[in-house]
C-alpha cells in the first residue's frame, strides 16, 4: 500500500497542485507559482494542464503495471517449460 500512496498519479490526483518527484524529492506546483511564471495563462490552462498531467501519470502507471505483469508471467512460464525439459 505504501507503493501505492507515493505514486505520482496518487499524489497529483488527491492535490489541488501540479506534482513533480525528482529522486526522493517532490515539488508542488501551486497555482499562483504557475501563473507567477506564466502571465500570459490563466487559471483554466492550470487546469487543463493539470489533466493532462493526470493523463500522461496514469499512463504510466498503467504501463509499468503491464510490463511487470507481462515479466511475471514470461518469468513463471520459464520455469513451468524448463522444467518439462529437465533431463534427470
Amino acid at each position: 500500500m505504501s507503493n501505492y500512496q507515493k505514486s505520482i498519479y496518487i499524489l497529483n490526483k488527491f492535490s489541488q497542485n501540479i506534482v513533480y518527484r525528482f529522486g526522493d524529492k517532490v515539488k508542488e506546483v501551486t497555482l499562483d507559482d504557475f501563473l507567477r511564471d506564466n502571465p500570459s495563462f490563466t487559471k483554466e490552462d492550470f487546469d487543463s494542464y493539470k489533466k493532462f498531467q493526470m493523463k500522461c501519470f496514469m499512463m504510466k502507471t498503467i504501463l509499468i503495471i503491464i510490463f511487470i505483469k507481462r515479466n511475471f508471467l514470461s518469468t513463471r512460464w520459464m520455469k513451468v517449460n524448463l522444467q518439462e525439459w529437465k533431463v534427470d
